[in-house]
């Protein structure tokens, strides 16, 4: 009984183990980064206490002799994990204080990644070799004990990948680790408490396996093996981030299949009665064919899986389905190959030689050599290797080490079967063939239609050449950049830069580049400080934003805070465009996570602007940079007339992710603005301080006005008040009273519904950021002045936009929308369209409450002999969205006196009435609460 006991314990062992593995490095990410070299540092330590643990442990077995004293020791190794993991978000306060006063270096990192993590990883490190030496009864239980043991452990891990990502987002960090730390106090109580009998020694030999290797050798062999699946897990990490969009799905999904398939490769040795050293070369010439058959399907994998993508209808439900669907196609390929890997640990120990006294000590010298490994290869293949080589040499390295491995063992044992030569040939074949990154290079997980699409014709079938000319391409530890170049009509080249297969930019789209301008035009213009100004910017891309900070005469320091090398390394291809930033000695780049860089007090009170042009919420590690306590950092950063502008985008999103950055940005800021960035795109402009209202000097500025016209949008005050879209009561008010996501550094659940919402590939529209009551009833104070100055402003770029010369740019959008609503407000004649131009322009402020009209418009609808329906709807809708309750209610009156009218439209507009009703008592008692 007691053993099934142990075979659970071990499960939910291994369940809260990865569970503590991610909450930690997402307690991490605030403290050391997100980047590359934070992550690896995370892994190491993690490992290098497992490690240390393994041969500890190990060791301490051949010294207990009752199974009562070992199972003690388990129980208060699991005491101990619980308790730390319970207390550690108090611990992880203290390590913030220390933190948060220290310089940024990597010395500094590795201290606290030590003191963070490096005692329970090692406690962990005593559950596989304690339980071994716990487990056998008999010496020929002892192999197959240990399988046992190995696969429920590494099963149960993948449940702890199940888990927190479901409980992280619901629970928070905390309360997961406080419910996983309460899974090893009660695993701890009932081991502790044991009442068994008996020893753990075994007295006859253990039986021996022929074979010529010796114990260090299988020491290697796991170290190798170890080492290069830690190197497969990270390149297809990488390889599914090019293909489907670099998520947080994409890490669980390869780390679920590859502890799936360790776990059911150790148990499926259980069932084997006789092992033989063939077993051990059977299952390295799998791996050899099974690396050689994945390295040359990877270049199909973004097509494949854009094939199902786009063949599933856009509905919530089948974003799971779509999930489903990736982690079933690449288990297809991984499952095999992860089997044969997790069979080999226990081939080694199964190999070793055993006694009956220190069988505990061998388990833990073997899992100790095969965790170095893994510590050796996560550090190698996932960090160091990426600044000399690219993704597919690293791929080639790894077949490497297996070809060098498998040959040296073959000499050793002196196995002689022509069998054996197949995969050799293979791995050497394969390492010259060519890994086509096409689709690397140029991803394809944002196309929404049907595959053959875009150099892809037949499931096995890819053209060597994109429809643009590569520049420049290579894959660095954090992310794979491209530089693109495309011919133009205008015979400008146009140039982009791709990250993980991701547009983040173009020189001569006008979108990106009205937004990357205007981004840093607006916290210029806005800035109190009339001396010199100090800004950050969060993102290098192409370096418009920065540079243009940096042209600026006015401008002292421009801090670049970019946490890839690879962008880095790519800005001169983007001089022309970005002003030279790269030669500008007032720009100083720094590869860092923002969030680490703000959260050094010594950036106290430096910074008269700071930009926020981080990639899509629904990539991976991006959402730290939307919580409050990011806010709060930047906001710790800057003067008191600091300016902050937040970038977000409003294709691929939902309105709930919006309200959610309101939220956490009126949590931090008392005045926000959103103004248009493309027409795609909004720019949140927040302070603690008022705007500053007198930007007629800085518009002069030559750079400015140059820029502005390239833009088509009039350098003038009501040029740039045209680009408002909501003032700061309104946010205040959605921030305050909206539905929102609870996004912070202990719930980060903004990802998952971004991912969700790139899934759904739909549009938010401006008018459906706030409704309009909100935009009637807490209108900016002398905004009403906007419609009179729009038809004064004798402007070229204003009559460019409405002759319909210019297309495509936010200002002139919106120009031509306003300047034909406004003309059918003064002149139309159809009552529709009369009430459709007031609706619109009263929801842009550019007029005030027009009484008369309406009232006007009301009796030539009730005059009709057949009154319409629709343009009394529309009426009676101007009246609620402008709060006028006494004509409201006077029109339901009347309406009980009109014939013909529509069955059910009264009672229709009464429970609109009442919605209003409410809504506007709710703006009123939270304006009085406000004031």
């Amino acid at each position: 009984m007691f053993k099934k006991i142990v075979l659970l314990s071990t499960f939910a062992s291994g369940m809260t183990g990865l569970a503590y593995q991610i909450c930690w490095q997402r307690y991490l990410s605030f403290l050391v980064g997100s980047e590359a070299k934070s992550i690896s540092l995370v892994i190491a330590i993690f490992l290098c206490g497992l490690a240390t643990g393994y041969n500890f442990w190990g060791k301490r077995t051949s010294k207990v002799d009752s199974k009562k004293s070992l199972l003690k020791l388990y129980g208060a190794i699991e005491l101990g994990i619980g308790a730390f993991a319970i207390l550690f978000p108090l611990y992880f306060d203290v390590l913030k204080s220390f933190v948060y006063n220290s310089p940024n270096n990597f010395f500094i990192d590795l201290t606290v990644t030590i003191f963070a993590i490096l005692l329970p990883t090692f406690l962990m490190g005593g559950t596989v070799p304690i339980l071994t030496s716990y487990f056998p009864d008999t010496e020929e239980e002892i192999n197959s004990g240990h399988a046992k043991i190995y696969g429920l452990n590494t099963l149960g891990a993948f449940l702890g990948i199940v888990v927190a990502l479901f409980m992280i987002p619901e629970l928070g960090l905390s309360l997961t680790l406080t419910l996983m730390g309460a899974t090893n106090l009660i695993i701890g109580i009932i081991f502790f408490l044991n009442l068994q009998s008996g020893t753990i020694q075994k007295q006859n030999d253990v039986p021996q396996i022929e074979n010529l290797f010796g114990d260090k050798m299988i020491y290697l062999l796991v170290a190798v093996t170890g080492a290069v699946s830690l190197g497969l897990e990270v390149i297809l990490v990488r390889a599914l981030g090019l293909a489907m969009g670099m998520s947080y799905l994409v890490f669980p999904i390869i780390l679920g299949l590859f502890i799936i398939g360790l776990g059911l490769g150790s148990l499926s040795l259980n069932s084997i009665k006789e092992v033989k050293v063939e077993f051990l070369f059977k299952e390295l010439a799998k791996i050899m064919l099974l690396i050689c058959l994945i390295y040359l399907v990877i270049p199909f994998w973004p097509g494949w899986i854009n094939s199902w993508n786009v063949r599933l209808a856009r509905i919530d439900q089948n974003f799971f389905l779509y999930v489903l669907g990736i982690f079933v196609f690449v288990g297809i390929f991984l499952i095999p190959l992860v089997y044969s890997f997790g069979r080999i640990l226990p081939l080694g120990y199964n190999l070793l030689n055993k006694t009956g006294k220190n069988y505990g000590e061998k388990c833990g010298n073997l899992y100790f050599a095969n965790t170095i490994g893994t510590l050796v290869g996560s550090l190698l293949f996932g960090y160091f290797l990426f600044f000399l080589i690219d993704l597919d040499d690293i791929f080639r390295v790894c077949m490497l080490l297996m070809l060098i491995l498998f040959c040296f063992l073959l000499k050793l044992q002196g196995l002689k079967n022509k069998l054996t030569l197949v995969p050799i040939l293979a791995i050497i074949i394969t390492l010259f063939i060519p890994m086509n990154r096409i689709h690397h290079q140029m991803g394809v997980f944002r196309n929404r239609s049907v595959y053959p699409l875009l150099n892809f014709s037949g499931i096995f079938k890819l053209n060597m050449q994109l429809p643009v000319r590569v520049l420049s391409f290579s894959d660095g530890p954090n992310n794979s950049t491209t530089v693109l170049e495309a011919a133009t009509e205008n015979g400008l080249p146009n140039r982009s830069i791709m990250t993980n297969g991701k547009s983040d930019g173009s020189t001569e789209g006008i979108e990106d580049l009205s937004t990357m301008s205007l981004a840093a035009i607006y916290p210029y213009l806005f800035n109190k400080n009339q001396g010199e100004l100090q800004s950050a910017v969060i993102g290098l891309g192409l370096g418009i934003t920065a540079g243009l900070l940096g042209k600026l005469d006015d401008v002292k320091r421009v801090d670049v805070l970019e946490i890839s090398k690879t962008v880095i390394d790519a800005e001169p291809y983007f001089r022309q465009a970005n002003y030279d930033l790269g030669l500008n000695p007032k720009i100083k780049m720094e590869e860092i996570d923002a969030f680490k860089h703000f959260a050094n007090d010594r950036h106290q009170d430096q910074y008269d602007i700071v930009v926020s042009e981080p990639s899509n919420p629904w990539v991976i590690g991006v959402e730290n940079l939307y919580t409050p306590e990011f806010y709060e950092l930047v906001k710790k950063s800057m003067k008191s007339t600091g300016v902050f502008v937040q970038w977000m985008h409003l294709y691929s999103n939902k309105i709930e992710i919006i309200h959610t950055v309101f939220k956490n940005l009126t949590n931090t800021f008392s005045n926000i603005n959103i103004y248009y960035g493309g027409f795609n795109d909004i720019l949140l402009v927040s302070s603690n301080s008022p705007l500053n209202n007198e930007i007629e000097r800085r518009l002069a500025k030559p750079a400015i006005k140059k820029l502005l016209g390239r833009l088509y949008v009039p350098a003038s005050r009501d040029g740039i008040e045209m680009l408002k879209i909501l003032n700061n009561e309104v946010v205040q008010y959605i921030g305050d009273q909206s539905e929102h996501l609870i996004h912070s550094f202990n719930f980060p659940s903004l990802t998952s519904v971004a991912n969700k919402a790139f899934f759904m590939g739909g549009e938010i529209k401006v008018k459906d950021l706030a409704s309009p009551y909100l935009r009637r009833q807490l209108p900016a104070h002398g905004e009403f002045t906007l419609a009179k100055s729009f038809k004064k402003m004798d402007d070229e770029i204003l009559r460019k936009c409405l002759i319909g010369e210019v297309k495509g740019h936010s200002f002139c959008q919106n120009a031509s929308l306003i300047s034909i609503y406004l003309k059918s407000y003064v002149k139309a004649k159809k009552v529709k369209e009369k009430l459709e131009a007031y609706s619109v322009l009263r929801d842009t402020n550019m007029i005030d409450v027009n009484s008369k009209l309406l009232s006007a418009i009301e009796r030539k609808i009730l005059s009709n002999k057949k009154i319409n329906a629709e343009n009394l709807s529309l009426l009676f809708d101007q009246y609620l969205y402008d709060f006028d309750s006494k004509k409201a209610t006077a029109l339901l009156e009347k309406m009980k006196s009109v014939t013909g009218l529509p069955m059910g439209l009264a009672v229709k507009f009464a429970k609109k009435y009442q919605l209003a009703s409410e809504h506007s008592l709710n703006v009123q008692q939270w304006l009085k609460r406000k004031h």
